[in-house]
């Protein structure tokens, strides 16, 4: 339930602190005193797109905030699937703020939250049934959101949007491989010839860089052979090399070594270096010997030249060529048999299309059963709105076609006049039967609606006199919720407040002020005359007021 709105710089409304209260909420005011912009902030705060323009001229930004008092399951298991804790009070904290700039953000108990999350959560905390109601209500593609509505949670709908999951996927591997069946011989030509390349290469990890060393080297093989040969030669090819000099070193400390436990350590060392000068000696061999080996410079360019060319043409790696060509080779493999999975997969998806067709004649037969009780439900209500004569019909038609939400079309008919047979609603409904006819619809599906809080924003367009009084007993019975907020120009429904709001605009020289307060008894009196009787507030019209807020304690003792 909504406890407080606060607004700041949104449109005219410089600051604003609403409270409200449980039951009925009641907004007036004159034309263009902000009763919608109060309303437009609430669903800011919820959630809606919001537009630069709605920041008060020359301030940098607006803001709104709101706090909850939550009650119910629903809301509490939307809050865990969306990560959100409320304060230990069972209350949560809701703000919004956007800049002229037009950037935008939101928080909720102090914590930043994506406008996503608001949107998901605002159904669990307020609805909104808005001042275009009425034209929505005629557009045929709308009713079978309102009959899905009033369905609710359904094993039937469950089932079918399970089965059609199931039936899209394997319709959509059905086509892939139907695509690939259709283009199988050429796609194996090209394959083919990627592998025969690629195989025929001989590729290997790390043979480039082998090569690159090995051209380095037979780029310069004579040089390194003389550096090779002459270093060889020192330590141990010629007379008086550094092996013969090292042995030569370590004999001559040999006879005095017994006696002197430093010599015998520089002995020993002398020895190891003798050792190491000729396995330096060796492997400069074999160093010559690789220089010797290294091949053909020509050849190791043609080699590289190969390796580029593959390198460019698949992938721009040799990594990648290997394994382009596994994939390949995977690919190939996967052709073999094709026309059988084909098969197989045709007559898989075959299956689940009949499966899918028995779901959606199960769904289609609760929305039937279900049209049949909305229809009761909606004619009970628009007898009680005078039009008692009127027959409403909801009328479900299959079509070929199957979508996410079955394959059903749903259309609302009435006919308004004994003898008349039913038609479109688009058809027939004037203003004021349209009015009647959205607010019995409204009041039917709000009955099941998660939120505490139901709005309704000028819905009242087109009736008047006893028709309105009846209009504000069903919005009433609605209160029985925890809250309902209505915006009315109708004193028939204002009489019937447990809270009266009478927002008022207020402008000087420079600027235009909205403001908002909360009614006591006599500012009701006042107020319900000023909506009878126009600018004077004349004693019949206070008389005719208070004849209305009797009227209206009657229905609030009656809804209790």
């Amino acid at each position: 339930m909504l406890e407080r709105l606060y607004i700041e710089n949104v449109a005219v409304i410089e600051r604003a602190e609403i409270e409200f209260f449980s039951g009925f909420n009641i907004l007036t005011g004159e034309t263009g005193a902000g009763k919608s912009i109060i309303i437009d902030s609430l669903g800011l705060l919820l959630g809606q797109r919001a537009s630069k323009d709605l920041v008060r001229t020359g301030c940098p930004y607006a803001y709104v905030a709101g706090r909850f008092a939550l009650s119910g399951a629903a809301v509490h298991h939307k809050l865990d699937e969306l990560d959100i804790c409320p304060e230990d009070d069972g209350t949560l904290f809701i703000e919004r703020k956007f800049t002229a700039e037009g950037k935008s953000t939101a928080k909720i108990g102090g914590r930043p939250v994506p406008l996503a999350s608001l949107k998901e959560l605002s159904p669990y905390l307020v609805v909104i049934h808005g001042q275009h109601l009425n034209q929505r209500i005629l557009d045929p593609a709308t009713h079978i959101g309102y009959l899905d509505g009033y369905l609710g949670s359904n094993a039937a709908m469950a089932e079918y949007v399970s089965q059609y999951k199931l039936t899209q996927a394997a319709r959509r591997e059905l086509l892939r491989l139907q695509r690939l069946d259709a283009d199988k011989q050429e796609r194996l030509d090209m394959l083919q010839y990627r592998i025969d390349e690629l195989t025929r290469a001989h590729l290997s990890a790390g043979e480039e860089e082998a090569l690159i060393a090995r051209r380095d080297a037979a780029a310069n093989a004579e040089k390194l052979k003389t550096a090779i040969h002459a270093a060889r030669a020192l330590l141990y090819d010629m007379d008086g090399s550094a092996c013969e000099r090292l042995t030569a070193a370590a004999a001559a400390l040999d006879p005095a070594s017994a006696h002197s436990a430093k010599l015998r350590e520089l002995d020993d060392r002398l020895r190891t270096l003798a050792v190491e000068a000729e396995s330096v000696s060796d492997d400069l061999r074999a160093a010559g010997g690789e220089v010797d080996d290294a091949g053909s410079l020509d050849e190791i360019e043609q080699r590289l030249a190969e390796l580029r060319r593959i390198r460019k043409k698949y992938g721009g790696s040799i990594s990648a060529a290997m394994e382009l060509l596994e994939s390949s080779v995977r690919e190939r493999d996967e052709f073999e048999g094709m026309s059988q999975r084909v098969a197989a997969q045709a007559a898989e998806f075959e299956r689940l299309a009949l499966c899918l067709a028995e779901r959606a004649e199960a769904l289609t037969n609760a929305r039937r059963a279900a049209a049949d009780r909305l229809a009761a439900a909606v004619m009970e209500k628009l007898a009680f709105l005078d039009m008692e004569k009127c027959v409403f019909e909801i009328r479900i038609e299959k079509s070929e076609k199957f979508t996410a939400n079955g394959r059903d079309t749903v259309e609302f008919f009435l006919s308004a006049n004994p003898g008349e047979s039913p038609k479109p609603l688009a058809k027939i409904a004037s203003g004021g039967e349209l009015s009647r006819i959205m607010l019995a619809i409204i009041s039917v599906l709000s009955e099941g609606d998660p939120a505490d809080t139901v709005i309704f924003d000028e819905v009242d367009s087109g009736v008047s006199g006893k028709t309105a009084q009846k209009i504000g007993v069903l919005l009433k019975a609605a209160a029985r919720r925890p809250q309902v907020l209505c915006v009315t120009h109708l004193a028939q429904i204002a009489a019937m407040a447990d809270s009266h709001l009478l927002i008022t605009k207020q402008a000087d020289a420079d600027r235009t002020t909205t403001t908002v307060r909360i009614l006591d008894e006599q500012g009701r009196r006042e107020e319900l005359a000023r909506i009878l009787g126009g600018m004077q507030i004349t004693d019949a019209a206070l008389q005719a007021a208070d004849a209305l807020i009797a009227e209206g304690r009657k229905q609030t003792e009656r809804f209790r």
